[in-house]
């Protein structure tokens, strides 16, 4: 047994990382970040566009007025129900690593089946960390974690709709299409 891992049980931490010097994972070697892809702002919004084109997968894009609740949002969606809209969450967990957890917009993340899926507790990212990190605002952010470098998570109940609809990355823009090919695109892990 290590210093660390000595270090990490007799404080009780969660991780080992939470006890080493300069931690190491498949983000960052001794502390320092690897250069990653991930997209943030308005790139992310070229980078959806341009991914669902080069796939030939159908969609409409729209803008409307700003809304940052997902029952705002399914107000401004003409034949959109609160149930097709997807709402993507970024949450964070106690060493500050993000993922995001994607649910319909009629529905609110189960923290307790969180825990049981990745072993660890979650909370939501606070909106000043969601703007330097991603350069997104509440309300912005698009089901697409694999861009921004995140883990996803999508529930189940998002292929229940056929249709689905999401904001890209503003809070005035947004993007209808089929769950499947969503789903497709993002390869999240199903919960």
């Amino acid at each position: 047994m290590g210093m660390e891992r000595f270090t990490m049980m007799a404080l009780g931490l969660e991780n080992i990382r939470q006890s080493t010097l300069f931690p190491s994972d498949p983000r960052r070697i001794a502390s320092v970040p690897l250069a990653q892809k991930a997209y943030t702002g308005n790139a992310i919004k070229e980078q959806i566009i341009a991914r669902l084109n080069k796939a030939g997968i159908k969609f409409e894009q729209s803008e409307h007025e700003p809304v940052v609740t997902s029952e705002d949002a399914a107000g401004v969606r003409p034949n959109m129900s609160l149930k097709q809209g997807v709402k993507a969450l970024i949450m964070k967990d106690t060493g500050g690593s993000n993922i995001m957890v994607c649910v319909p917009g009629d529905e609110k993340v189960d923290f307790k089946v969180l825990k049981e899926l990745t072993g660890k507790r979650y909370e939501f990212e606070n909106p000043e960390m969601l703007k330097s990190k991603f350069g997104l605002e509440v309300g912005s952010v698009p089901p697409f974690g694999n861009l921004l470098g995140l883990k996803t998570y999508f529930s189940k109940k998002i292929l229940e709709s056929e249709t689905v609809a999401f904001n890209c990355g503003a809070t005035t823009e947004t993007i209808v299409m089929q769950s499947a090919d969503l789903v497709k695109l993002v390869e999240p892990e199903i919960f």
